[in-house]
């Protein structure tokens, strides 16, 4: 009830009433509010679209512009476009006028992102745009949610513009027009674990062929396969160099570990220099990020007597120590155990942490910097994009 109300608010509508696919509950929940009087239902058709410029698109510098025009011109002649921005450049930008002009075709769109958590923000800004035609799809939503995404789709009349991870490929959209495919280069597009294994990023690009829609791809950091394909012209290649408005690209330091060691420039993990810049930017109200890529408290434990260090029984590799858990834990397939208290190979009790993990960073960090509130962001803290949102 708080979700549709504070949706009502953010939408500041006269009559109070909230697209039903911005809201993220169940049929069964909507109906026992209704039933109860908490809310009421009333349909509503969406109104037509009569000129892409019906939304209030975002205006575009020259560099964007231009962009544009290419990845135009690639599309009339039936190529991929390979859009490569750099961080910053205004990509996004470029997606919404494409989306819009696709949208006020008629057609179906159809953004894929790597991982809907990390991609809120252009969610919330494609639902800010296109106001109640935005469908989000992704594994966090209820089974009963997903199948009345995939009816709702299945009768629609086009028109649609859908954001979702790898599965969102398999929709079954009328009328494509346009498939965005973000952050082309990124992993998480490949599905390696189940059947049907495949890469969501082909998929679009022969789905694309398939149904006469167009492709971009868009990335920072294209890959390879991605790159040679445009360098041997069987995708068009639009680059944008600079960054939007008056953004510039920041500084980049990178700090000696050893030397900071030898000279005694160094806090556990955290050389001086770096702790230094934290407190600068923390008494200046700003904020700091830092980046590990290991979760947990500690990436592996061994025997300091003998060298053993635990295994996953399962993949061989060495078990994770999770400190808020007490346990073990391969992120490969999920095996865990607890954490020993002396060595199973010689019984000895000279277990040691070795490396650290954003658990460790963020205890760490709140012992040397008292004062500074402090969030932990990794697959542990944001289970789900409710939790990751609160963080954020």
């Amino acid at each position: 009830m708080d979700r549709i109300a504070a949706l009502a608010q953010e939408r500041k509508s006269e009559d109070g009433f909230v697209p039903r696919r911005l809201v993220d509950a169940d049929s069964s929940h909507i109906a026992e509010l209704r039933r109860r009087g908490l809310i009421e239902m009333r349909e509503a058709p969406i109104e037509p679209i009569t000129h892409h410029n019906d939304f209030l698109l975002p205006t575009l510098s020259e560099a964007q512009a231009n962009a544009l025009k290419a990845i135009d011109a690639a599309h009339a002649k039936n190529q991929v476009a390979l859009l490569h921005g750099v961080t910053g450049s205004g990509k996004t930008e470029i997606y919404i006028d494409l989306i819009a002009r696709t949208l006020a075709a008629g057609r179906d769109v159809l953004v894929l992102v790597p991982e809907i958590v990390i991609t809120s923000q252009l969610v919330e800004r494609l639902e800010r745009i296109f106001e109640g035609r935005t469908t989000t799809y992704h594994s966090r939503l209820t089974p009963l949610r997903r199948g009345e995404t995939f009816l709702r789709l299945a009768s629609s009349a086009g028109g649609e513009l859908i954001v979702g991870v790898r599965s969102a490929i398999f929709l079954p959209m009328k009328h494509p027009g346009l498939i965005v495919v973000d952050e082309e280069h990124d992993a998480n597009y490949k599905q390696e674990d189940l059947a049907p294994r495949y890469n969501a990023r082909d998929m679009a690009v022969v789905m694309g062929r398939v149904y006469g829609a167009n492709v971009v791809l868009g990335s920072a950091t294209p890959s390879l396969e991605s790159y040679l394909n445009a360098i041997t012209s069987k995708y068009a290649y639009v680059e944008l160099k600079e960054r939007w408005g008056e953004a510039v690209l920041p500084e980049v330091i990178i700090s000696d570990t050893i030397r900071a060691v030898k000279r005694n420039e160094r806090k556990t993990h955290f050389n001086l220099e770096l702790l230094q810049n934290i407190n600068r930017a923390l008494r200046a109200g700003e904020q700091s990020i830092l980046f590990q890529n290991r979760r947990g408290y500690a990436p592996y434990m061994q025997c300091r007597t003998c060298g053993y260090s635990p295994r996953c029984p399962h993949c061989n590799v060495t078990l994770t120590r999770h400190k808020a858990t007490d346990r073990m834990e391969c992120h490969y397939c999920g095996y865990n155990t607890p954490t020993p208290k002396v060595c199973p190979n010689c019984e000895i009790q000279d277990m040691a942490l070795m490396g650290f993990g954003t658990e460790k960073v963020a205890e760490e960090i709140a012992r040397l910097i008292p004062d500074a509130r402090i969030e932990r962001l990794d697959g542990d803290s944001s289970t789900s994009e409710r939790a990751f949102k609160s963080i954020v």
